[in-house]
This record gives structure tokens, sequence and C-alpha cells, in this order.
């Protein structure tokens, strides 16, 4: 039996796309030269950009010119956004032999979320009956999360050595116009929400709760004690 990997988590600010995904990875090569390095789950957010995924589909799916930086990168799927409005989180993970199945990664990952989303309604009171919870979910051949009809939550991932990044972003007062831009995800712009209009849960909650959630999902031991995840920065 494998022994259970720890995690460490880094609340950070607004960082530059091109600088974080330097960061993503020098920390997988870290990961490759040090096994016994911690997993990390990195939170941030990002200024606007719009990066373009592995898929074939990824640069016909940006319907308009824009002036808003665009990235070519090597996460799977198709064209997204990123705001300061998200919180966005980065997974970089050292797969064990048993958890070498990058569709149960992602399925994982979508649960992450919605256990989360369930928590925060559940922690601020604001559940009025089960079919609130019940609201946020995952939807079969659709990678992410959806509130009702809505996609809240954007994912993808890459992997090296079987070292994952990449991860989610998860709109919280996203700027929804500038969906209109692309068929995000291969899909219509109108299908993107965010929870500010959708919920009543706050970026705070979700962050408090998340890096615990996240470390029983994926079967971690949290380097950190609950309630005591502090700022810290790469940068």
């Amino acid at each position: 039996m494998e022994p259970t990997r720890e995690l460490d988590v880094i609340l950070d600010r607004e960082i530059e796309y091109s600088k974080a995904l330097e960061q993503q990875l020098a920390l997988v090569e870290k990961k490759r030269l040090e096994p016994a390095f911690p997993d990390i789950l990195w939170l941030l957010s990002h200024p606007e950009v719009i990066t373009l995924g592995a898929r074939t589909s990824s640069a016909s799916n940006l319907l308009e010119k824009t002036s808003i930086p665009i990235h070519q990168i090597t996460r799977g799927g198709d064209i997204t956004y990123h705001d300061p409005g998200q919180v966005t989180g980065y997974l970089i993970f050292s797969l064990q032999e048993h958890e070498r199945d990058l569709r149960q990664f992602l399925i994982n990952l979508e649960l992450s979320v919605i256990r989360t989303l369930q928590a925060a309604l559940d922690f601020e009171g604001k559940k009025k009956s089960m079919d609130d919870l019940n609201d946020f979910q995952r939807v079969e051949g659709k990678t992410g999360v959806f509130f009702k009809d809505y996609k809240i939550c954007s994912i993808g991932i890459a992997c090296r050595h079987w070292i994952t990044f990449h991860g989610f972003s998860l709109n919280f007062s996203s700027n929804l116009d500038h969906y209109g831009l692309m068929n995000p995800c291969g899909m219509e712009a109108s299908i993107m929400g965010n929870l500010k209009e959708l919920t009543s849960i706050k970026r705070e909650t979700f962050l408090s709760l998340y890096p615990e959630i996240c470390a029983k999902t994926f079967s971690r031991d949290l380097l950190i004690k609950e309630g005591s995840i502090k700022t810290k920065s790469f940068t």
C-alpha cells in the first residue's frame, strides 16, 4: 500500500498567466526530481486572459478578434477565459500507481468543487432544501461544474511524468460579456454563469472550505490545520 501523499496549500494573489504557468512547470520538474515533495494546491486569480487548450477546435472557437492576451497551452479541453472575478485552482499532484486514471482525476476535481459549494451553501445557512444542494452537478460528457443550466466552473488538466498541473476556474463575478468572444469549451457563451448572480456563496467561504474538501476527495494529508490557511505567494 502506497503512503498517503501530503498536500500543501498556497493562497495567492492575482498573478499574470504566463508567470503562473512558468511556476507550475517548475513545480512539476521539482516534483519529478524530488518524489517526496508535497503535492500543491495553488489558489489564485489572473488578469484577463484567453487560453486555448490542446483540443484542435480551440482556435476556431475564438469568434472575434480581441486585445485580450491569448495563450496556447497544453492542458486538455478547449478555449476558455480567465479574469479576476474567478477563483483559479491549480493542482500539482503526483499520481500514485492506483490513481493513474486521468478521467477519474477530472471527475474527482469536479466532485471536490461541487462538495465545497454544497458545504458553503450549508455553512452560510442559505440552504432551503436538499434540492438546493443538488443544483450543483456534473454533466456526463461535459467537463466542468454546473448550477442548474449554467456552467460555473471550467476544468482542464495536463500531466507529465504522472504529475498533474492546471486545474479549474470557478466564476464568482467574471465578465460574462467576454465569453461572447468565443464558444467557451466548445459551447454557447450563454451557458456561462456567475455564482454571485446565481447563489449567495461568497468567494471567501469557498476559499476557506476548499483545501480540506480537496484533500479528502483526493485522499491527501493536509499540511495545514483547518482555519489556519495563510496567504502565501510564489512571487
